[in-house]
């Protein structure tokens, strides 16, 4: 519980959060992915994220996937995975989780950049969902 919450200057979040997903939760889920896939200045991390958004999640043409830099890919993924509906980013969060090594494993050999562990996600993200109340 929060410093705010905790002393009523903020009300306290009680509702376990099952059918919906409120924004610290959704937020707190966007800045796990950022910050376990960062922008790589020569990578295509995000391309490969958003070819499994639109091929797995919106059941989408993946050429429909724009052909922007890394960077601005990241900023196009937020404008749809914010709004998008809760069990659209749990379905995407649990299919990067499922198919971790097979998505990256072999770009990440080829990059400078290592592999983040995937118990070291799997914890960070159990960890958000139990501070955000959800079921």
């Amino acid at each position: 519980m929060k410093f705010s919450e905790k002393f009523e200057y903020k009300p306290k979040r009680t509702a376990i959060q099952i059918d919906s997903m409120d924004d610290p939760l959704r937020n707190a889920i966007w800045n796990l992915l950022g910050t376990t896939f960062p922008v790589l200045m020569y990578g295509t991390t995000w391309h490969q994220l958003a070819v499994i958004w639109y091929q797995y999640v919106i059941d989408g043409a993946i050429d429909s996937v724009p052909d922007y830099s890394d960077k601005n890919l990241k900023i196009h993924m937020k404008g749809l995975f914010l709004p998008s509906k809760f069990y659209e980013v749990y379905d995407y969060v649990g299919f990067i989780i499922a198919n971790y090594d097979a998505l990256f494993k072999e770009y990440f050999r080829r990059s400078d950049e290592a592999l983040p562990p995937l118990d070291d996600i799997i914890s960070d993200l159990n960890l958000i969902l139990e501070t955000n109340l959800s079921g």
